[in-house]
C-alpha cells in the first residue's frame, strides 16, 4: 500500500526514545503525527518557531510535522526517519499554536440527555 505511513527502525528507536511513546503504540502515534499534526507551512511566517524548523529541513529535505512537542520527519513515501524534540525556549510557542490547532480535531461528544430504564419484572 502506497499510502500507508509507517516508521522506519532508527523512526521507531527515537519516537520510543524522545518522545517516551511505548513500543506497541509507536505506530498509532506515528500515524496521529502525520495526519493531526502542524505542518511547516502552517506555521506564522517570521516566528522562532518557523526559522527553526526551516533550518532542519533546509538540511535534510523532508515533511514535517509538530505533534506533542516534538517534530516527526517523514520520507517522501510517508516513512518516519526520525523524531526530535522541540527546543526548551520555543515550546511556548508551539503549545499556544498547538492549542488552537488541535480544536479542529475535537471530535463532539454524544449525550444521552434521557436515559431509560427498564423495570424490572418481580
Amino acid at each position: 500500500m502506497a499510502n500507508k505511513i509507517r516508521p522506519s527502525k532508527h523512526g521507531k528507536l527515537r519516537t520510543f526514545q524522545r518522545a517516551g511513546v511505548q513500543k506497541g503504540l509507536v505506530d498509532v502515534t506515528v500515524r496521529n503525527a502525520f495526519e493531526k499534526g502542524i505542518t511547516h507551512s502552517e506555521l506564522e511566517e517570521g516566528t522562532p518557531l518557523k526559522k527553526w524548523v526551516a533550518s532542519i529541513v533546509r538540511a535534510k529535505p523532508a515533511t514535517v510535522r509538530l505533534f506533542g512537542e516534538h517534530m516527526y520527519l517523514f520520507s517522501r513515501k510517508r516513512t518516519l526517519i526520525t523524531v526530535l524534540n522541540i527546543p526548551d525556549d520555543l515550546i511556548e510557542d508551539f503549545s499556544i499554536l498547538w492549542r488552537e490547532h488541535k480544536s479542529k480535531f475535537k471530535k463532539k461528544k454524544k449525550r444521552n440527555r434521557f436515559i431509560t430504564f427498564k423495570q424490572r419484572s418481580k
